[in-house]
């Protein structure tokens, strides 16, 4: 299940290394050397118009791009302490995006990749991610969405179970797309997804290589999501999902193909008020069907929950709760069900300073009353020197308890900088 996810990131000023946050522009206050009304001489001659675009600020397509090209370098630093002893990670994070705006729709594309050194090891390449998405409106009452995306990651050996070497290399390629269509108060969503994701070796500290084949998976699914504008602000809903998940091994916990269709049925209300409070919360069931007879089938009741809430510019809350499948894994030959919740705040203390906090909880159950648990929290700041430099420093806290492993415990300290356009 591996730690808790954290909306938080750390980086280091100090050396070479930093954390990539939400950076800050800084108020105009009429004193930045690109005011346009004060580019212009005494006599007013050659005067730049207070509209002007500015040399080095045009758009994208002004400057010979197809549409508008953002970047971002982020550096970060790392100190851990678990219970393994304490550890040193350097992260460099470069990311670029371009984004292409048209009478109808959008197109962006992205990418970003990920460089580490964990204490004395040499610098590798982490991450690698790629996407491709646009949105398309047909006409007032018709639009379409669609997304790509490829990966390759190998997730850090700090998240990794006590008798891990080296974490497995994971590929992955996604694609998805949507129809919606509003029929007066009645709103129809179709949507599609086709992915495939490729497992390698998990490499244990005896030396030996565990087989991850049985992991890598190809799936394609479809939903349906009717919605009834009850009111100007409360929509009711019924969401359904069906997905074909297809192995390309036998499990080692089980001694089979675990190929099986995956089904959740929902209904709930969702809301919005203005740009300040937006909810969603609904209950269902969720199946799961397998083609080996021997492994039957599971069920379960699904409760989901979002909410986010700006009760002012400067303030932004956002909370989830969510009821997902966990399928036969390593050692355990069951299905399970995971309850996740997640709760993440920022603060805007004025145009150089915010504040950001993150909590998150999970426990997956099975039938047997067996649980794995984890939770965490974390805290941290971005403080913006100019338009194009933000320092970043974050504190994050994880407990993870994972059968038959024993429990760990890890804190961590980031430091950073980061570099945007």
């Amino acid at each position: 299940m591996g730690w808790p996810k954290f909306p938080v990131t750390v980086c280091c000023a100090a050396g070479l290394f930093a954390c990539g946050g939400s950076g800050l522009a800084l108020a105009q206050d009429g004193s930045a050397f690109d005011n346009p009304d004060i580019l212009r001489d005494g006599y007013k001659v050659d005067w730049v118009p207070a509209n002007a675009v500015i040399m080095g600020e045009e758009p994208g397509s002004q400057a010979g791009l197809p549409g508008k090209l953002d970047w971002q370098l982020s550096l970060r630093g790392a100190y851990q302490y678990d219970d393994t002893g304490s550890h040193y990670q350097a992260l460099a994070v470069p990311s670029a995006s371009l984004t292409r705006t048209y009478a109808r729709g959008s197109l962006s594309a992205a990418a970003e990749a990920e460089l580490s050194r964990l204490d004395s090891e040499s610098l590798r390449l982490s991450a690698l991610r790629a996407s491709l998405a646009g949105d398309y409106r047909l006409d007032s009452l018709t639009s379409a969405t669609a997304s790509l995306s490829l990966s390759r990651a190998q997730d850090s050996i700090l998240n990794a179970a006590a008798d891990v070497a080296d974490t497995p290399i994971v590929t992955s390629g996604a694609a998805e797309g949507s129809l919606a269509r509003q029929f007066g108060k009645l709103s129809l969503t179709l949507r599609g997804s086709l992915g495939r994701s490729v497992y390698g070796p998990t490499t244990l500290v005896d030396g030996s290589e565990r087989d991850n084949a049985y992991r890598s998976s190809t799936w394609f699914g479809a939903g349906l999501r009717a919605g009834w504008q009850a009111t100007l602000i409360v929509t009711v809903f019924a969401d359904a999902d069906l997905q074909r998940s297809l192995y390309d091994g036998a499990s080692s916990s089980v001694g089979v193909r675990t190929d099986g269709y995956d089904t959740a049925l929902r209904l709930g209300v969702s809301g919005k008020w203005q740009d300040r409070l937006e909810a969603e919360v609904s209950g269902g069931l969720g199946f799961v069907r397998y083609d080996e007879a021997s492994l039957g089938s599971a069920r379960t009741v699904l409760y989901d929950a979002a909410l986010t809430w700006r009760p002012d510019e400067t303030v932004a809350i956002r909370g989830g709760f969510a009821t997902t499948f966990v399928p036969p894994g390593d050692s355990i030959a069951e299905t399970r069900v995971e309850y996740a919740a997640t709760l993440d705040g920022s603060y805007e203390v004025n145009s150089w300073l915010a504040l950001r906090a993150s909590a998150a909880w999970s426990q997956v159950r099975d039938d047997a009353g067996g649980t794995d648990t984890s939770y965490g929290f974390g805290a941290g700041a971005d403080y913006t020197l100019n338009r194009h430099t933000t320092l970043n420093a974050d504190y994050a806290f994880a407990h993870t308890e994972e059968a038959p492993d024993p429990a760990r415990d890890a804190h961590r300290i980031t430091l950073g900088v980061t570099f945007k356009r």
